[in-house]
């Protein structure tokens, strides 16, 4: 008994010791300062930290190596392991740009381009305004500055390079010892025998568990900010983009048009359709006005509305569609496909499919025809839901036909 108390005494010595260490190695997380540094040409080189391993395995594969070669011998003197500094490159951009959208799929295929990613993108104000954070990798990062300049006007630029090899390897030593540290609070936990004790123990175990989650994760961000430098850039539209926007279409059954709401009214005693496959009917509702949708999938990701108003002024099919398309431009509508669709009863339908800001799809298709225009609408949650959708909906425009 007395044997195993001395070891316990021991072993319990040398883990509070080893806490004293983690308590004493580096202070405060992130707690030794920056040198930051702002240039617009030169930048410091950055360790390339290619070899991460994930949530458990922060160090690189050549950094375990090394830390795990055995010492060399007394009396030979060794030259000391070069040690790469990891510089944290961002850089922030107020550009005037003459479309958002277009600016939007040029920094896409930027960042393509550049092997890098796009980690974050906003619009705001229909598409007059934009916030897009950009990664690209370090080693390409004055080549992706050049051609952000290009984008646009910039009204304002900085940059930064931040060393954060300190805070790196300061952080790397606790999350070692730490490590440590628990291991040997899970060898005491196989030698104590009484439940307080062990209570005790597990307490502590949990803690160093959560404290090497939090070192594990500051690891990470810091590793993965220097392999992948960050640039924030902010999009405004030209001014004669903004006002171009606000100029309604004169003719009214145009100018309503919209995704968001049904426009086109008409009581349906003029107009027959077939139903679409799998889909629900909403007719009664529809032309009492209480439903925006004529037909509804089953799981409310689509929806479809038809409706006739007066072909005035007394115009052909030609006319209407130069007249929608400059509504639609000065709407700056994203356009992903338009065609002709011909009806199986004298009809010929003019299509265009829209991609909305929140990823939905917007179709519209019309004919002239008997004094009137025929108007179809589909309104879709996803480009996935109106794919799957896309041969009934079809069906559903060539059916359209007058009432017998």
């Amino acid at each position: 008994m007395t044997s195993l108390r001395k070891e316990k005494c021991s072993l319990l010595a040398s883990v509070t010791l080893a806490l004293c260490v983690v308590l004493s190695a580096c202070g405060s997380l992130g707690g030794r300062g920056e040198n930051s540094a702002r240039s617009a040409k030169t930048y410091a080189s950055a360790g390339e930290y290619d070899e991460m391993e994930g949530a458990s395995g922060m160090l690189g594969r050549q950094m375990k190596a090394e830390r795990a070669a055995p010492s060399p011998k007394r009396g030979v003197k060794s030259e000391p392991a070069p040690s790469e500094r990891m510089v944290v490159y961002t850089a922030d951009f107020s550009l005037e740009v003459e479309s958002i959208r277009q600016s939007l799929d040029r920094i896409e295929g930027l960042a393509r381009g550049l092997e890098g990613f796009i980690e974050s993108v906003g619009t705001s104000d229909s598409y007059r305004g934009a916030r897009v954070v950009l990664r690209v990798p370090v080693k390409k990062f004055e080549k992706a500055l050049e051609e952000v300049e290009k984008l646009g006007a910039v009204a304002d630029r900085s940059v930064t390079a931040s060393d954060v090899t300190m805070e790196f390897n300061d952080i790397t030593l606790r999350l070692e010892t730490t490590t440590r540290v628990r291991d040997r609070m899970y060898e005491l936990l196989k030698r104590v025998g009484k439940v307080e004790e062990r209570v005790k123990i597990l307490r502590e175990i949990q803690r160093l568990t959560e404290q090497i989650d939090l070192l594990t994760a500051r690891v990470n961000y810091l590793a993965g900010r220097a392999r992948f430098s960050t640039i924030s850039l902010n999009l405004k539209a030209a001014v004669r983009d903004t006002v171009r926007s606000f100029i309604p279409s004169p003719f009214p059954w145009i100018a309503g048009l919209s995704p968001e709401k049904r426009s086109v009214f008409d009581d349906g005693k003029k107009v027959s359709f077939d139903v679409p496959a799998g889909f629900f009917s909403m007719k009664r509702d529809y032309y009492e006005g209480s439903s925006p949708f004529l037909f509804s999938a089953p799981d409310g990701s689509l929806g479809v509305r038809l409706g006739l108003v007066e072909n005035y002024p007394p115009a052909d099919i030609r006319f209407w569609v130069e007249a929608f398309e400059i509504d639609v431009k000065n709407r700056m509508y994203r356009l992903e496909k338009s065609d002709e669709l011909s009806g199986q009863h004298g009809l010929s339908f003019k299509r265009y499919l829209f991609v909305r800001a929140d990823g939905g799809l917007y179709m519209v298709a019309f004919a002239e025809a008997g004094g009137y225009i025929w108007v179809a609408e589909a309104v879709s949650r996803s480009g996935e839901d109106y794919r799957r959708n896309a041969a009934a909906i079809e069906s559903f425009i060539k059916s359209v036909r007058g009432q017998q």
